[in-house]
């Protein structure tokens, strides 16, 4: 058995996974599995929505596909009244909150 980072079997699952009937609309994920380029062409490949977690330097494309931007900048551009904190629950350190904003990054449905 050769050693595999956890987003390396995640794709695979999710590539297997409308072979067995299941189709999931969408999928979410920390930071260990939004770093992994290859999760991420495997979602989009299937049509599956997807939320992932990735490091404030990584490179995302906006207009279009166009332009590479880090996340922290992309993300630093709505105004305060724009992010909304949600709760995940409570995990074994306490409650877990995020903030979510919507950004149209040029590239998919409107």
């Amino acid at each position: 058995m050769r050693f595999q980072t956890k987003p390396f079997p995640a794709g695979e699952m999710i590539a297997a996974a409308p072979d067995t009937g299941i189709t999931p609309a969408w999928a979410t994920a920390d930071e260990a599995y939004g770093q992994d380029p290859r999760l991420r062409a495997v979602l989009e490949a299937r049509g599956t929505g997807y939320v992932l977690a990735v490091a404030c330097s990584t490179q995302v494309r906006i207009n279009h596909g166009r332009t590479a931007v880090r996340a922290d900048t992309v993300a630093g551009r709505p105004p305060a009244t724009a992010w909304h904190r949600q709760s995940a629950g409570t995990g074994a350190k306490g409650p877990r909150s995020y903030d979510w904003t919507w950004i149209h990054i040029g590239i998919g449905a409107n």
